[in-house]
């Protein structure tokens, strides 16, 4: 996704975006729409990328739901498709991709050097519930990838209000533990938002954690104790973070083969970094 700032001008990029994406999404009504488009032709006339976030965490309308739901469709196998498509198509490098308007959207966030005095490295807390089949995939040892952007924040108060004890043996409350190690991987956005008393940190699409923990507590809810699972995760390594994540965007059964791919298609500078790694013990 790097290549597409290096290669395509912003403005060029942001156009994308709406006409390509915003346009087509199925937005509850279009007063909705023409909000995010408003955010976009701001952004695009200060030439500024930053307005993304003020279109992502816009309170007023549900757009951060409508463009996580998006990136977790192919999840981190948009790599595959979309590259099979650009050798196929004969894709013109200096021009955006077509039909990729949420990963444009995610990747200059993610890769554009406006958003570096942002990016965060340390601990933060994200409340949620799961069924207990889900549960089990945060068991010790299992490796995890976030397929959209993930809400967390500093503040672990602030994660324990967005806990739902009223079904707790069905649906499981969950409080994740998350240690970023690589600045890049995720934003302190609580400047930026809307809501800035929520102390946002912004954990980015195709990071990879590994479970360190998975373990009960309690929480008091209406002066009621009701247990919760409490699930550490941190960060892996970032070649790991890296060749874990395109290799199983390939589906390959180690990276071998994701090396032979990349040698002849997309990074040949990778292919030194060859680790043996059996993919079926990984859950995701």
């Amino acid at each position: 996704m790097k290549r597409w700032l290096t290669k395509v001008a912003l403005q060029k990029l942001l156009n994308a975006i709406v006409t390509d994406y915003i346009d087509k999404l199925n937005f509850t009504d279009e007063k909705g729409r023409e909000k995010i488009k408003e955010y976009l032709s701001y952004t695009i006339e200060l030439d500024d990328p930053l307005g993304l976030l003020d279109a992502y965490t816009c309170p007023k309308v549900n757009f951060f739901n409508l463009l996580n739901r998006n990136l977790a469709e192919l999840g981190s196998d948009f790599r595959f498709v979309s590259t099979q498509a650009l050798i196929n198509s004969g894709y013109v490098d200096n021009e955006p991709p077509q039909g990729l308007g949420q990963y444009i959207f995610a990747s200059i966030i993610i890769n554009h050097p406006r958003f570096r005095p942002y990016q965060y490295a340390g601990t933060t807390f994200r409340g949620m519930k799961i069924t207990k089949k889900d549960l089990e995939e945060y068991n010790s040892g299992n490796i995890v990838m976030t397929r959209s952007f993930l809400s967390t924040s500093k503040n672990r108060s602030i994660a324990e209000l967005f806990l739902d004890c009223e079904d707790y043996e069905t649906y499981p409350p969950v409080i994740c533990i998350y240690k970023v190690i690589n600045p890049r991987s995720s934003l302190a956005i609580e400047n930026m938002s809307k809501i800035k008393d929520e102390e946002e940190v912004l954990i980015v699409p195709f990071t990879v954690f590994q479970v360190k923990e998975q373990r009960d507590t309690q929480l008091i809810h209406k002066d009621q104790p009701y247990p919760v699972k409490e699930i550490e995760l941190e960060e892996c390594a970032q070649k790991i973070n890296l060749l874990v994540n395109c290799s199983y965007s390939l589906k390959s059964e180690n990276l071998s083969m994701y090396s032979s791919f990349v040698r002849k298609h997309v990074l040949d500078a990778l292919s030194e970094h060859v680790i043996t790694l059996n993919m079926e013990k990984i859950s995701w």
